[in-house]
C-alpha cells in the first residue's frame, strides 16, 4: 500500500505534531533569512558554536503547531538535522530541555538525541534589532511513529481488530523481534540518564524505514530517578493489554503489534513476553533485556528468553551476538520488507563511525551456552565506554532451599524467581501472574 512518507521530530509535547522531521542543531548566533508572512523560516542559518566550520540551513518546514514549527536543515557536508522553533512568546519546557541533555550524554542510538555541534543552542533566527525565537536542534529521523505500523496496516482500534481488519502478515517475526530488542535497549539508556519514562508507547517511538532503527522520542514526561522514590523502572506500561479500552481508543501499545502476526504460536509467545514486560517481575530494563533474550534455551512460550529463540536464523543469532559484544541488538536491516510497501526512504545521514548500519556476518556460537566477556565494551559515535558484566539469570533449576533463601517464586517447571537475583514479586503475584508456589 503506498503511504505518504514523513520525518518526525523529537519532543513532540512541545508542538503536538502528528507528523514530523527530526532535526540536529546547536548554536546562539543564527541568522534568519527570507522570512515571509506566513512565519517560515527557510534559508535561516544556524552557526555551530563549537565546530567554526559546520553550520546548518533551514530548507523545508515540515511541521506545524501550537507551540510552533520544525524545520528540515542541513549541513555543508549533507548531513540533515530538525531545528523546531517555537513562536513568539513561547518558551521551552525546561524539564523536557534537561532530560534530553541527560539522554544525549548516554549517545544511545535508540534515543533522539541532541544534535551534536548543536546541543547548547536554545535560540535561532534573529535578526538585526529583533530576537530569534526559543529553539531545539535534535537527529534527524528519516520515519514515522510506530503506531502507524498499526494504523496503516487496518487496525486503529480495538473496534477493526474484532472486525478481523487487521492485516495479520504485515509485520514479520524477523522484524518484530529486532523491533522488541531494540526498544529494551532504548528503555535500558533511558535508565542510564537517570531517568524513568512511562510514557513511551508507539507514537513516541520512530521506525526510521531505511534502516529499520527504532529511535524514542518525547521526554517531556519522564521524571528523574535520582529526585524522586522510584528506584528501577522497567518496561511495564507501554506493555499494557489495550484489549479492555473503548473500541474507538487508537492502538499505541507494543503489546497490540502481536496482531498482525501471520502465526499464531508466535503471536502467543510474543503476547507471553509482554505479560512478563507489564508485569513488573524485572528490577531494571536492563535485566529485563538480557533475561529475555538469553534465559532460556531451548525455547518455552512459559519462560523468558522464548520469543527470541522461537525461530533461530542467521539475523536473530547475530543481534544476539551483537547484544552480548557492544551492549546493543542493532545490525541494520533485518526484514526483506517491512510494514509498508514503500518502506525505503532517504535518511540524508551516514552510519555512525565504528557502528554502522550493517554489520558483516559473524561465526556463530551457541548463544545461550556462551559465558559473556567479563568486561562489555559499547562504543557510541568513537567513544568506548566500559561497563560492568551483564550476566544473564541462570535458568538452572536450584534447590529449594537456595531459591527461598530470601523470598521466592517456584514456578511448575521448578524454575526460581528470586529476590536476591533482583526479581520483584511477592506472594499474591507469583500466585496469581505464574501459577507459582511461594516460600521464604
Amino acid at each position: 500500500m503506498a503511504v505518504g512518507l514523513c520525518a518526525v521530530a523529537v519532543a513532540l509535547s512541545l508542538f503536538a505534531l502528528p507528523c514530523v522531521h527530526a532535526a540536529r542543531d546547536q548554536s546562539s548566533t543564527l541568522e534568519a533569512v527570507n522570512v515571509n508572512f506566513s512565519g517560515t523560516f527557510i534559508g535561516c542559518v544556524v552557526p555551530s558554536t563549537t565546530k567554526p566550520t559546520r553550520s546548518l540551513t533551514l530548507e523545508k518546514q515540515v511541521g506545524s503547531g501550537a507551540e510552533g514549527e520544525v524545520y528540515k536543515a542541513k549541513d555543508q557536508s549533507g548531513r540533515f538535522a530538525a531545528v523546531k522553533l517555537l513562536r513568539q512568546g513561547k518558551s521551552l519546557d525546561v524539564k523536557e530541555v534537561s532530560n534530553l541533555e541527560a539522554l544525549s550524554k548516554v549517545k544511545s542510538r535508540h534515543i533522539n538525541n541532541l544534535e551534536e555541534d548543536f546541543q547548547n543552542v536554545r535560540e535561532c533566527c534573529g535578526m538585526p534589532g529583533m530576537p530569534g525565537r526559543p529553539c531545539l536542534v535534535t537527529e534527524f529521523i528519516a520515519g514515522r511513529d510506530a503506531a502507524k505500523i498499526m494504523w496503516e496496516n487496518g487496525i486503529r482500534s480495538m473496534r477493526d481488530v474484532n472486525a478481523g481488519k487487521a492485516n495479520r502478515g504485515a509485520l514479520s517475526y524477523k522484524l518484530l523481534c529486532s523491533i522488541l530488542l531494540q526498544s529494551l535497549a532504548g528503555f535500558r539508556d533511558t535508565e542510564k540518564a537517570q531517568l524513568c519514562n512511562y510514557d513511551q508507547h508507539l507514537r513516541n517511538v520512530m521506525f526510521e524505514e531505511a534502516t529499520e532503527r527504532i529511535v524514542f522520542i518525547d521526554f517531556g514526561m519522564a521524571n528523574s530517578m535520582a529526585n524522586s522514590p522510584v528506584t528501577k523502572c522497567p518496561p511495564k506500561g507501554p506493555f499494557k493489554d489495550e484489549s479492555l479500552e473503548k473500541d474507538t481508543y487508537s492502538l499505541q501499545s507494543f503489546r497490540s503489534l502481536a496482531y498482525l502476526l501471520a502465526d499464531d504460536g508466535d503471536r502467543q509467545a510474543y503476547l507471553a513476553l509482554c505479560t512478563r514486560l507489564a508485569g513488573n517481575t524485572y528490577a531494571s530494563a536492563e535485566q529485563a533485556l538480557f533475561s529475555e533474550a538469553f534465559a532460556s534455551y531451548p525455547c518455552e512460550a512459559c519462560e523468558p528468553g522464548a520469543f527470541f529463540s522461537l525461530h533461530p536464523d542467521d539475523n536473530i543469532t547475530q543481534q544476539l551476538q551483537a547484544l552480548l559484544n557492544t551492549g546493543d541488538p542493532y545490525i541494520g536491516k533485518v526484514s526483506g520488507k517491512g510494514p509498508w510497501q514503500d518502506d525505503v526512504v532517504e535518511t540524508g545521514q551516514s552510519a555512525p563511525k565504528g557502528t554502522g548500519f550493517q554489520q558483516p556476518p559473524q561465526k556463530q556460537h551457541p548463544l545461550v551456552l556462551q559465558p559473556i566477556n567479563t568486561h562489555i565494551k559499547t562504543q557510541h559515535l568513537g567513544h568506548t565506554q566500559h561497563h560492568a558484566p551483564q550476566q544473564p539469570p541462570s535458568n538452572t533449576v536450584v534447590s529449594r532451599v537456595e531459591c527461598c533463601r530470601e523470598g521466592a517464586c517456584i514456578l511448575q517447571n521448578g524454575r526460581c524467581l528470586d529476590k536476591k537475583q533482583g526479581y520483584v514479586i511477592d506472594s499474591s503475584t507469583c500466585a496469581s501472574k505464574f501459577g507459582g508456589q511461594w516460600c521464604n
